[in-house]
Parts: structure tokens; C-alpha cells; sequence
């Protein structure tokens, strides 16, 4: 039974433009995720909301994206939908250029917060 399931292993290997595809089981506790393209990103931020008793999430960019991810962004997703989350693992990729230096440097802040570094190790 779906509903009962408590661990996936997901990979989406093309871009994923219909949401109603990222629908888990809300007995989920832990979920490991890697996805190829930035557009998936934001549907899969999208469908953690309903994970309330998510204990470990992990996430994977298999390729290199054209937008900074936002630690913030993530922080209230966790904050506000995922209450038991203990682990936070994350891998993101994206292009380096020099003029874009600042724009990193803003990226390693926002997952440099006492929230990541004292709370999610």
C-alpha cells in the first residue's frame, strides 16, 4: 500500500513539468530526491509541504543550473511544513562566473545560518 510507505529513492531523468507526479505518501520519513534541471526544484520544494513527518531529506542536482538556490527559501519550507526533519542533506550544482561572484557568495550565507549550521548539521 502506497499510503504506508515510509522511505523513497526517487530520480527524475527529464524535466518534470506536471506537479501532480511529485505526490508522496504523507507517511514519509525518509526521502532522498535527485533531479536534473532547475525548473524541478521549485515542484519538489512544492511537494514537501504536505511531509510533515519527514525525518531525513535528501536532495541531489545531477546538473549544473543557471539559478542560485536560496538557503532561506529552504529554511522556511523546513520551518514551516517539515516539524521532525533531524538530517538535511543537499547537493546543488550551478555554473561558476566570474561577475556572479557576489551571487555566490550570497548563496554560501543563506546556507551558512545558525538554522543549517547548528540545527540541520
Amino acid at each position: 500500500n502506497f499510503s504506508q510507505i515510509e522511505t523513497i529513492e526517487y530520480t527524475i531523468t527529464d524535466c518534470c513539468l506536471n506537479d501532480n507526479i511529485l505526490k508522496w505518501p504523507k507517511t514519509l520519513k525518509h526521502f532522498k530526491i535527485i533531479f536534473t534541471n532547475n525548473e524541478d526544484c521549485l515542484l519538489i520544494q512544492q511537494s514537501l509541504t504536505h511531509l510533515s513527518q519527514l525525518i531525513n531529506l535528501e536532495i541531489y542536482q545531477k546538473e549544473k543550473g543557471i539559478s542560485f538556490h536560496n538557503g532561506q527559501i529552504w529554511e522556511q519550507i523546513i520551518l514551516s511544513s517539515l516539524p521532525l526533519l533531524k538530517n538535511f542533506k543537499f547537493y546543488f550544482q550551478f555554473a561558476y562566473y566570474y561577475h556572479q561572484f557576489d551571487q555566490i557568495k550570497q548563496v554560501i550565507a543563506s546556507l551558512s545560518t545558525p538554522f543549517y549550521v547548528l540545527e540541520k548539521n
